[in-house]
This record gives C-alpha cells, sequence and structure tokens, in this order.
C-alpha cells in the first residue's frame, strides 16, 4: 500500500449514545448512556428527537480530557447499551506526552482540513511521525485506546512530518453570528439600537457585551448550539427600597476568611442599609475549603479583587446560594477567571482529595453573570453606594476597592504591589483615596524584601549554571502572575544570551498571550516569542 493508496479522506469516526439536554444557562449537553455529560459548541442536526447514537467531533485538551463535541449527523435512532462508543481514525503521531500517558494525532478530514485529538493509553511502539489506525473507546470524558495497528508498509520517509501543528477544525464558519445576537437582544429586552462589542470566543460559543446609547444600558449575550441567552445589567433604580429605619452612618466590618491565614479571602461590610461581601476565595488546603457564607444575612452586591482562588474559588458556591445579587469585578479579572475557574473544576473533579464545590452549570451560570466595571471610574451598584475599581499593581486586572455610603468610606486592598513587573504596572499611592476604614493584605508584612533585580539576577544566575551543567530545572511557580513573570525574565535576560543554553525554551499559553495583552507595551510580543 502506498500513500497514494491511501485515502484520508473521511479517516476519522467518533459515534456516542446519548440525547441531548439544555442546561439551565441555555447551554445544550450530549448526555451518553454511562451518564457522561458533554458540551456541545455546534450541532447541524434536530436534536429534540429522544435518544440516539451520533456521529460527532469531539474537541480535547492536552490531556485527553473532551472539552466539548460536535454533532455532525445522526446515525441512527434509540441506543444500545451494550456496545461502547467507539472511536476510529487514521492518523499521524505528532506528539507524547513525557510518561507516555497520552498521544496526540492529526487526522485528514474532508474538504482538506484537519482535525486534532488526544486519546489517552497510546501503545507503547508509537513515535511521533508515524501513521497509526486506532480505536479508542469512550471512558467518562477522554478517549481511551483499545488497539491500534501501525501502518508499517508506508515508508516513514515519504510522509512528510509536520513541524508543529497549528489547524484546528472549525465548525461552522468561525465568523461570529452578530444578527443572532442583536435578535436575541431584541426578544429579551423588547428594544433596538444595541452596540456589539468585539465577539469573544468561548469554548461554548461566542459572546458580546453590548451598549444601547439612548437608554445607557448594559447587557451581554451569549450564542451557541443553535440557542442564545442574554443578561441585561441592573440598573441600580430598579433595586428594592431602602430600609428607612436602618442607621445611614453605620460601617460594620466582618471577616469571614482570611482574617487568621492564607485563602479563602472574604470579607461582609455592612454599609448604610447594604450588605456587601468583598471576594468569595477557598482555600488550598484542608477540609473546610470555603469561607463562613452562613454568616450573610442578606447580601446586595459582591465585588471582586482579582482572578486568584484564593478571592474567587468560591464564587460561584456563592452564586449558585445566592443567584439574584450582583456579582462585579474588572474585565480582566473576569477574562482570567474563565481559565481559573475552569481549571478549578477540573481539579475538583479529577482529584480524589480535593471535594467538587460545583459543577460545570454553576460555573457557567456565574461567568455568565459575572459583571465588568472599568478600572478608575466610580458607578453606583446599589442607590447611593459609591464603588472604584484602583489599579493593584498585583496581576492583570487585579483592583483596590474603594467603597462610599453617606459619609461613611472603606478602602478594601485586596492583593497589591506597588512595584512595576513585567506583566502589570505597580500602584500609585496617589491614587488611593482616604477612608474611614482599611483592609489591606499582610502575608509579607513583616518582612524586608531583598530588591527585585537581585532576585532574579541569581535565579537567572542558578539556572544557567543548571543548564550549561547539563542539567534540568524544575522551578516551582503560581500558574498565575509568577509563571509568567519567571518566563518573561528567562526570554529578557542578557544571562542567556551571553551563555549556550540554545536548548532553553519557555510556553505560554494563548490565553495567557491574550489576557497578557492588556498591558501596554510589548509583554504580549514577548509572550508570544517564548513558545
Amino acid at each position: 500500500m502506498t500513500v497514494n493508496e491511501l485515502d484520508l479522506t473521511g479517516a476519522f469516526e467518533f459515534t456516542i449514545q446519548g440525547h441531548i439536554e439544555p442546561s439551565n444557562g441555555g447551554l445544550l449537553y450530549l448526555v451518553c448512556h454511562d451518564a457522561t455529560r458533554l458540551l456541545l459548541t455546534h450541532t447541524h442536526v434536530d436534536c429534540n428527537s429522544g435518544s440516539a447514537v451520533w456521529h460527532v467531533i469531539p474537541s480535547t485538551d492536552s490531556t485527553g480530557i473532551i472539552s466539548n463535541v460536535t454533532i455532525i449527523d445522526k446515525k441512527y435512532d434509540g441506543i444500545n447499551n451494550s456496545s461502547e462508543d467507539r472511536c476510529h481514525l487514521v492518523g499521524r503521531v505528532v506528539q507524547l506526552s513525557l510518561r507516555h500517558q497520552v498521544v496526540l494525532f492529526k487526522v485528514e478530514l474532508q474538504q482538506g482540513k484537519k482535525l486534532t485529538v488526544t486519546l489517552t493509553k497510546p501503545d507503547p511502539r508509537m513515535k511521533v511521525g508515524q501513521l497509526w489506525s486506532c480505536t479508542a473507546i469512550q471512558v467518562g470524558c477522554t478517549l481511551e485506546i483499545a488497539q491500534a495497528t501501525p501502518l508499517s508498509a508506508i515508508p516513514l520517509s515519504s510522509i512528510p512530518v509536520p513541524a508543529t501543528i497549528t489547524e484546528r477544525v472549525v465548525l461552522p464558519d468561525p465568523l461570529p453570528p452578530n444578527d443572532m445576537a442583536n435578535h436575541a437582544l431584541y426578544l429579551e429586552t423588547g428594544t433596538s439600537g444595541w452596540q456589539l462589542s468585539c465577539a469573544q470566543k468561548r469554548a461554548w460559543g461566542w459572546e458580546w457585551e453590548a451598549f444601547n446609547p439612548e437608554l445607557s444600558r448594559r447587557a451581554r449575550v451569549q450564542v451557541g448550539s443553535g440557542t442564545s441567552c442574554v443578561y441585561e445589567y441592573k440598573d441600580p433604580t430598579d433595586s428594592v427600597a431602602q430600609d428607612v429605619n436602618v442607621d445611614t452612618s453605620r460601617l460594620v466590618l466582618t471577616p469571614l476568611g482570611a482574617a487568621l491565614g492564607i485563602g479563602a479571602s472574604c470579607f461582609r461590610v455592612e454599609i448604610g442599609p447594604y450588605e456587601v461581601v468583598l471576594d468569595c476565595g477557598t482555600r488550598p488546603k484542608g477540609s473546610d475549603p470555603l469561607p463562613a457564607l452562613e454568616y450573610l444575612k442578606n447580601p446586595d452586591l459582591l465585588l471582586i479583587t482579582h482572578a486568584h482562588q484564593d478571592h474567587i474559588g468560591a464564587v460561584p458556591v456563592f452564586h449558585a446560594r445566592y443567584p439574584g445579587v450582583r456579582m462585579i469585578c474588572t474585565p480582566g479579572t473576569r477574562e482570567i477567571a474563565h481559565v481559573m475557574l475552569t481549571d478549578c473544576l477540573k481539579v475538583q473533579q479529577n482529584n480524589e482529595d480535593s471535594c467538587q464545590l460545583f459543577d460545570r452549570s454553576d460555573l457557567e451560570r456565574t461567568l455568565f453573570r459575572l459583571e465588568t466595571q472599568p478600572i478608575g471610574q466610580d458607578f453606583e451598584p446599589l442607590p447611593g453606594l459609591k464603588v472604584r475599581f484602583i489599579h493593584a499593581g498585583h496581576i492583570v486586572g487585579a483592583a483596590c476597592i474603594y467603597l462610599r455610603y453617606g459619609s461613611r468610606s472603606l478602602l478594601y486592598t485586596g492583593d497589591y504591589n506597588t512595584a512595576s513587573s513585567r506583566t502589570t504596572s505597580g500602584l500609585k499611592l496617589a491614587e488611593l483615596v482616604q477612608a474611614d476604614m482599611l483592609i489591606t493584605e499582610s502575608t509579607y508584612g513583616a518582612d524586608t524584601h531583598p530588591s527585585r533585580k537581585t532576585q532574579e539576577t541569581a535565579l537567572l544566575n542558578a539556572i544557567a549554571s543548571v543548564v550549561q551543567s547539563g542539567g534540568n530545572v524544575l522551578i516551582p511557580a503560581f500558574a498565575l502572575g509568577r509563571a509568567q513573570e519567571i518566563l518573561l525574565a528567562l526570554r529578557t535576560s542578557a544571562v542567556f544570551g551571553e551563555t549556550n543554553c540554545t536548548n532553553l525554551r519557555g510556553r505560554v499559553s494563548s490565553g495567557g498571550n491574550r489576557h497578557l495583552s492588556r498591558k501596554p507595551g510589548t509583554t504580549a510580543r514577548q509572550c508570544t516569542e517564548l513558545g
């Protein structure tokens, strides 16, 4: 058999049994016969016909987890629980994990399109560049190789091996459906004249921020899998009338977490007639990951400083308990929250030492209703309550929070940094305002820190010494903020320009590049060059 004789057109088929089920957030799921729920991003067939066997195309992450599927057509109605859901492919190995736990295949589809898919339990004989025929079975949210045959009769030298894999199957046309978004806004609000922001591509479809200049109203709209959802930002004038018996000079603070330790940052602030919650994070270790939410009475508002887990990890739990309460953060924090909270859910589901605090539906509803306000501008989320986000200099999107009601005021710094870094500029103390009460972090408050330049130089010299000696360097680092700082330090360091460390490479995900692009300057370009 020669390369020309091998027909790679249609060399992929994944059939799966189940039915289509909508979520409360308007998204669609393919519910398999083993109760596994797979998010649908696109479908080209009628999904209201009960249980069936479907032809689908999966989208997998680097660990082999199926993040979503696209239905191509329906094979037949009904299911047969005795048969396993199977995936057959003929593809080329383009990447193997270091421990041989997963394998990434590139498959040729019809019309010249290409698909990359990650399977678990690869054959020990597999090597990058080889062509294989594989049968995999669906095991939960993964595809596990059950049978694999090398197509050894084809000379590998005659098959060009791509240096990198960048192609992705995009079905249907990737242009955002702005008309559907405008139509959904009209149906939900009964008004026209909405102005859409640039569409954001999410795992489940498209998302826009919308503004109606005539009404001075904001909204968010999602379109995906043939469905649409609209969330209109609340107007402060729509709030319930204030209790005239409440002392308007009231300002009471109750820590619900992080007061005597690290993690689960959460503060209840009673200011005037309102109960405001500042941050809602989780603890990284132990059997009690949540803040003391049971001490909340009737919260009116949740404000979030930044997207580290110890400040946002419990926000989906808060939203599930208080679905009508507005949640507000900066645009940068919301973008990063998509990554951080999705990763948090994955860890909870796959780590037996972590209890699952929320499910995917909770996460989707939370992210959809998480409102944004810009840094440096006063806004009024509740009648008479003035709020301002102040640039904190901690990570991208991080902000201090200033509250004022009547004559009483409070400043909550969250985590902050007065020194500029490669990913964000530092907090300017002149931007902070006088307040009756100050809440500030003190984790390293008693320490005298060496200069950043001294620390970086020592680290870079140590890395260069190990690499030059033929060794490998493993650097434990926080995934958000610290990891990007170290990679950029390596990329821009003169130390590695003067040494023969040609095998040193770093990598920043495309999501990281997108979030870092919110910082002016060359940060995003430098991160792209790392890959």
